[in-house]
């Protein structure tokens, strides 16, 4: 186990600061910065929307996930739901929820390279209230017979209907101003690798689209699945270049997208090296 986690800190120390890759030796506190969370209720009914946000700030090449235990088992305790400094989600059962945001940044001071501290918030879900259906008793009034009708008056009928004007056709509906259509989350396509000086260059097609961050993943061999972040892009960025030259193992790829409620992936692509 001891010689796995060398391999992997060598690895991910040629990643320059600005790239700084995700994983690395999983602390109990960062050395910079702090993770912080709160929750806009602390109690609220099943659907309805609440929202978790990151309440210190990330400044040390860093990254914020946020992650559900109750969901499963998962490396850094629970299931990633979201990225970001502020995420939104639905409970779909009543229960006491926990939900922990793990900030991953560069180690300053230390051997490790990336350094993790969590926080963790709960929220209670309820079901919701049924609707009032109580019918108040219905209390019946005599009718009132104080008054007699009047009949001193008869209807007047001295001015016929106005039909000297027709109604006005002249402007039709205005539709000039129609919503435009709310942006959808939409992953990378295209993913493609090469080769630049010995080193592993991706390029991919970017659409249009909801997402505000943009990971690249990587995993060993040909039709792995492990994969693991090893740098954070901006979201419309179109292409990486690997800082060192790659030799020995073959490596995939593929790009996750994401806004702050859904993650979208690419394609994969293998490189042999």
């Amino acid at each position: 186990m001891g010689a796995c986690v060398f391999k992997r800190l060598v690895f991910v120390a040629a990643v320059p600061i600005s790239l700084l890759a995700i994983w690395g030796d999983h602390s109990s506190a960062a050395t910079t910065d702090t993770a912080a969370a709160s929750v806009d209720r602390t109690t609220a009914a099943v659907g309805e929307p609440v929202t978790f946000t990151s309440t210190n700030p990330c400044t040390v090449a860093c990254s914020l996930r946020w992650l559900r235990p109750d969901l499963g088992i998962a490396r850094f305790g629970g299931v990633l739901v979201g990225r970001g400094d502020q995420i939104t989600l639905t409970f779909a059962n009543p229960g006491t929820y926990r939900v922990v945001l793990d900030m991953a940044e560069r180690c300053v001071g230390t051997s490790r390279l990336v350094c993790h501290s969590s926080d963790s918030v709960f929220v209670e879900i309820s079901v919701p209230a049924p609707p009032d259906t109580t019918v108040p008793p219905v209390t019946t009034l005599p009718p009132d017979t104080t008054l007699p009708p009047d009949t001193t008056l008869p209807p007047d009928t001295t001015l016929p209907p106005d039909t000297t004007l027709p109604p006005d056709t002249t402007l039709p509906p205005d539709t000039t101003d129609a919503p435009n259509p709310t942006p959808q989350l939409v992953a990378p396509s295209d993913l493609a690798v090469g080769k630049d000086s010995g080193r592993n260059q991706l390029t991919w097609t970017n659409p249009t689209s909801s997402a505000t961050s943009l990971t690249l993943e990587r995993c060993e061999g040909a039709g792995c699945t492990t994969f693991a972040p090893i740098a954070i892009l901006d979201a419309s960025a179109t292409s990486f270049t690997e800082p060192d030259s790659a030799h020995g193992a073959d490596f995939t790829y593929r790009l996750a997208a994401s806004d702050s409620t859904t993650i979208g992936y690419s394609n994969t692509v293998t490189q042999a090296n």
